[in-house]
């Protein structure tokens, strides 16, 4: 039965056949009631349709719970569910009234049951503890016009039960509507910015090499006016993907070591030239006690970074003339970056809108200005994953000041500008003795470079296996595991150093930068995380957390000394370091021979070898110092995986272009 329906299902049972006649007479078949009647008697609300609504009963009748449970059974199959039944307490021939509601109640909670009965051998509580609080009782024998009520009650109670279950199951059914479209929102947005990306990837790229030929001069300004063009758009696309993290709940920041001084750096070279373009002073200004820029702080200095830069982007956009100063400071625990502009400011009812996705300040703004209102709200919501805020004050005509606040956390050590080489000074040295376990003879190299100059002795290991039995038969002070090797990987390698009891600290030295890979890592035993491509800095701090220092005290009397012969910088991007002729010599050498098996495997189809040849280079070009070359190599390497042929044939393309850019230089 319909819970809509004016007609609703009763159940007598009782082993008296005159008892079952008396139900019959009081509930004949067509029999009609005014609702309202009953309403008015007892000063309840109707909650059906309308007051004047009819309601009528369709009595069943049987002698035995048996008979009576699979009545129950069959109407809820029929969809005509019993609403009311009437159950005599005591039946001595088969199950007793307390036995047959107990059976019932385990397949109809819903429902009501009247126990009738001149007395009864139970409490109370013991029968609510066997069939629940869905029951009255009614003494044997009867008052017509009473049961009447009581029934008529019970309906209408069970009636209204059954709408408000049913309006849950309506409320549950558009939640899960709403979370399924939201769901499908956010797949097409990673989707389309997935979609997107490669092709803008490959033209970015391009573009950046045409750049590099001889070019008139008309011809460098539209290349300009293109790149700028497709870099913005590659801002909007990594802004919707975040969007779509930040819907998905899956946005996380890191808590990492990082030297703010490096952070501001960036954001200062970015918006320096931007600025005097447009004509307007750009200035940033460190203020208070400097500590956190005299130590290490922890947190996320890429995310900083990204807020930075778009309320710094946000300022200049909005500001004519006059100036943008960016002013960091700390107090009272916190971190303050406060933006300040001399742009067009806003009015008080506009600014409450501000951090909503897709609001602008007015709706001639995107007009004006461009951008799509993301960037602030993707803003305010990294701040409050890293338990902070942003605020903001303006006067309309005189400009805006943003505010950035995070909490301040300092790192295990000093900056490298805290304890820079100078004259008279002492410099740091180490002692110990490291094992490498890497299999690329260029990155062997490298990070040999990079160790041996501290004054550690350092010992290679080519492949998992080796580096295990090195490991096995010498103490080394720590472990730098490559975690993808041939024979066996550095996950391998390092559980079954564990389960060997070795406690040698390990440090996963990796490409594959994911929470789960690193989780996995972390998993296998490693002690920490280091990523390629490889950056002096990270490195050198992992080296003094794990060995003993050496101050040695050297009295420089020329900082040309500092400088090695014949030592040419790769790159601006190279964190520091320098490499001579033998280095760069079996760099290119290894680059050349890397791209020529790459071509290979390419024209041969065999993708799996591709995949890890990619794989090599993201490592190994990132650690010398061409880090846009290796983010090229690492989205070819997730189109492999995900097996895009289209998106991998282009990007492959532009990384064959960009390796001989650097074998050409």
């Amino acid at each position: 039965m319909s819970v809509h329906s004016n007609q609703y299902n009763l159940l007598a049972i009782d082993d008296d056949p005159k008892v079952l006649d008396a139900y019959n007479a009081l509930f004949p078949q067509g029999d009609e009631w005014m609702m309202s009647s009953i309403m008015s008697l007892t000063g309840s609300v109707d909650h059906r349709e309308s007051d004047d609504e009819h309601i009528e009963f369709k009595l069943e009748c049987c002698e035995s719970g048996q008979n009576g449970l699979e009545i129950v059974r069959q109407g809820l199959i029929n969809e005509e569910p019993i609403a009311v039944i009437f159950l005599d307490m005591r039946m001595p021939n088969g199950w007793s009234g307390l036995e047959t509601a107990r059976e019932i109640r385990k397949i109809d909670e819903h429902v009501r049951i009247v126990l009738v009965s001149a007395y009864t051998d139970y409490t109370l509580e013991e029968i609510r503890s066997e069939i629940g609080h869905r029951f009255v009782f009614h003494s044997k024998p009867w008052n017509d016009e009473e049961l009447e009520q009581l029934t008529r009650l019970l309906v209408s109670d069970w009636d209204y039960e059954n709408e408000l279950r049913q309006t849950q199951r309506q409320l549950e059914d558009a939640t899960v509507a709403a979370v399924n479209a939201n769901r499908s929102k956010d797949q097409f947005l990673a989707s389309m910015s997935h979609e997107l990306r490669t092709p803008l990837t490959a033209l970015l790229g391009y573009g950046e090499l045409l750049g590099e030929t001889p070019l008139q001069q008309e011809q460098k300004s539209l290349l300009q006016t293109m790149q700028v063009s497709g870099n913005s758009l590659l801002y909007l696309l990594n802004d919707m993907l975040d969007l779509s993290k930040i819907a998905a709940g899956k946005f996380e920041v890191d808590q990492v070591e990082f030297d703010l001084g490096d952070t501001i750096h960036e954001v200062e070279q970015i918006f320096t030239v931007r600025a005097e373009n447009q004509g307007l002073s750009f200035e940033v200004m460190r203020e208070g006690s400097g500590i956190e820029f005299s130590s290490m702080l922890m947190g996320d200095g890429k995310r900083i970074a990204q807020i930075l830069i778009n309320l710094i982007s946000n300022a200049i956009k909005f500001t004519h003339e006059g100036y943008v100063r960016l002013k960091v400071t700390s107090a009272d625990g916190f971190l303050y970056f406060r933006v300040e502009d001399s742009g067009i400011g806003m009015q008080p009812e506009v600014m409450g809108r501000l951090f909503k996705p897709f609001e602008q300040a007015d709706r001639s703004i995107s007009g004006r200005f461009g951008g799509t209102g993301l960037g602030l709200h993707i803003s305010q919501t990294l701040a409050q994953l890293m338990e902070g805020e942003i605020t903001v004050t303006s006067v309309y005509g005189q400009g805006a000041i943003f505010e950035l606040k995070i909490p301040l956390v300092l790192g295990s050590r000093e900056t490298a500008v805290n304890n820079p080489l100078q004259k008279g000074q002492s410099t740091e040295r180490l002692q110990g003795e490291v094992l490498v376990a890497e299999d690329t003879p260029e990155l062997q190299f490298l990070i040999r470079k990079m160790i041996e100059v501290l004054g550690i002795t350092v010992h290679i290991a080519e492949n998992g296996r080796l580096a295990l039995e090195m490991a096995m038969q010498h103490n080394y002070d720590l472990i730098l595991m490559d975690m993808q090797m041939p024979e066996m990987d550095g996950v391998e390698a390092t559980q079954q150093l564990r389960a060997k009891l070795n406690s040698t600290p390990v440090i996963a030295l990796t490409a594959n930068v994911m929470q789960h890979q690193r989780d996995a890592f972390q998993q296998a035993g490693c002690d920490g995380f280091l990523p390629k491509p490889i950056q002096k800095t990270a490195l050198q701090g992992v080296l003094r957390k794990y060995l003993n220092a050496v101050e040695v005290i050297e009295k420089i009397e020329n900082e040309h000394e500092l400088e090695l012969e014949n030592m040419i910088p790769v790159s601006s991007m190279m964190d520091g370091l320098e490499l001579d002729d033998e280095l760069m010599l079996l760099f290119t050498d290894r680059i050349t021979t890397l791209r020529d098996e790459l071509e290979a495997a390419r024209a041969a189809g065999e993708w799996e070898q591709v995949q890890k040849l990619v794989h090599t280079i993201k490592g190994s070009v990132g650690s010398y110092g061409y880090l846009q070359v290796s983010d090229v190599a690492a989205e070819a390497e997730g189109l492999l995986e995900n097996q895009d042929q289209e998106g991998y044939e282009k990007k492959l393309d532009v990384l064959n272009q960009q390796l001989l850019s650097i074998l050409n230089r």
